[in-house]
């Protein structure tokens, strides 16, 4: 099978063998990929579609909002079945968004009808509710700093929540159209939203001011993510386009990664270089940032979209989420091996690149997908039948 990535150059042995591993991970046949299926359950109408997962920062906890207002806890330690730990009704409405405090014993969820509550995940109590945290739906929720939590919605307003006072300590109609997703710049302190009006904003909250906001693009952004130690920024675009700006830039992108066949809805860091997508032709990927490369492929939901990626405190479990009614666990154990090796390793040219070849590599995948077994591309894991034998109970 031609190999769907170019040579790397001389200056990136970390790279050349994250392109070799990526190989490897696409050309295995055969393989059981996902160690879970969390929720065939859902297919049952009434569980529904996963809408948000998230995991806790602390431990090896696993929320999950259902499209039936329900609220699901797991406990996914690596290498053993999850464990469901909660389960409850949050909201009268879709659960649209969940999100951990910052030392993982509260969780939060967001409604389609405006509404935040804050459930203690030891006693599954209800903590705080707040019927009418916005006059719309809510979209996404994000942990912006200790005892902080950020809520985006569908008419661009994203508002801060303390969780030590009732009410907003914060509400900025930062956004023409909904927000999408939002993520924090740890070391600035800044907040950055990307929205269905084609902008990325950023908000200062030590100054309690926006700092920032990009021109709209052509198409809607979907997702947000920081890399390069917060020297750059990533969004997701609806033409499968990752524009990447420059810390303190924010009118324009820097560069652009195109390749995507199709819109990428989720996106996640894993570390300063890699960064994994979730795409609505139903493939996660894993890609380099600065070089723009793709180095493999971790698995896919057949022609689902992904609509939420989310990875656990130690980088060895991505969870993804999508509109097959499945939440999936992956194994990441061999990226975070590779990862231990860059002590030992020179430093990469960390120069922009970006070549067709690469976005002809991202789409590949795609087109082959109709053609190839199922599992023929993805990472192996604990054999399906022990996931079978887990939900054997629930159903």
């Amino acid at each position: 099978m031609r190999s769907l990535h170019p040579v790397a150059q001389k200056g990136e042995p970390r790279l050349k063998r994250l392109l070799d591993l990526g190989q490897r991970w696409t050309d295995r046949a055969g393989a059981s990929h996902d160690r879970a299926d969390l929720h065939s359950l859902l297919r049952k109408p009434a569980y529904g579609q996963s809408q948000d997962c998230v995991f806790s920062s602390r431990d090896s906890l696993l929320a999950v909002g259902l499209v039936s207002g329900g609220l699901r806890v797991y406990d996914c330690k690596q290498q053993q079945q999850p464990v469901k730990v909660a389960a409850l009704k949050a909201h009268s409405g879709s659960c649209r968004a969940v999100c951990f405090d910052n030392i993982g014993t509260t969780v939060h969820t967001a409604s389609a009808h405006g509404s935040l509550l804050s459930v203690d995940v030891a006693t599954k109590r209800r903590k705080v509710q707040q019927k009418a945290a916005h006059p719309v739906g809510v979209c996404r929720l994000c942990t912006a700093a200790p005892n902080l939590i950020a809520s985006g919605d569908d008419g661009g307003n994203v508002r801060i929540w303390d969780d030590r006072q009732n009410g907003a300590c914060m509400s900025q109609n930062i956004h023409s159209e909904f927000v999408s997703d939002m993520a924090m710049h740890p070391r600035e302190q800044c907040l950055m939203s990307v929205s269905g009006d084609g902008t990325l904003a950023v908000y200062d909250l030590r100054k309690n001011k926006l700092r920032g906001q990009s021109e709209p693009d052509e198409d809607e952004m979907g997702s947000v993510a920081v890399m390069r130690q917060g020297a750059k920024v990533v969004a997701g675009s609806q033409d499968g386009v990752l524009s990447i700006f420059s810390w303190g830039y924010f009118n324009d992108c820097s560069d652009r990664f195109p390749g995507h066949p199709a819109s990428v809805d989720a996106l996640i860091s894993y570390d300063e270089d890699i960064v994994i997508t979730g795409a609505s032709d139903g493939i996660i990927r894993i890609l380099n940032i600065l070089p723009n490369k793709l180095v493999g492929i971790v698995g896919d939901h057949d022609e689902y979209p992904v609509e939420r990626l989310a990875l656990s405190s130690d980088k060895l479990t991505l969870a993804s989420a999508s509109h097959d009614d499945t939440v999936k666990l992956w194994d990441l154990a061999a990226l975070q091996d590779d990862s231990s090796n860059d002590a030992d390793a020179p430093a990469e040219d960390a120069s922009d690149a970006d070549s067709s070849e690469d976005a002809e590599a991202l789409a590949a995948p795609a087109q082959k997908m109709h053609r190839a077994e199922k599992g023929a591309h993805k990472i192996p894991s604990r054999p399906k039948s022990q996931a079978a034998d887990f939900f054997a109970d629930l159903l």
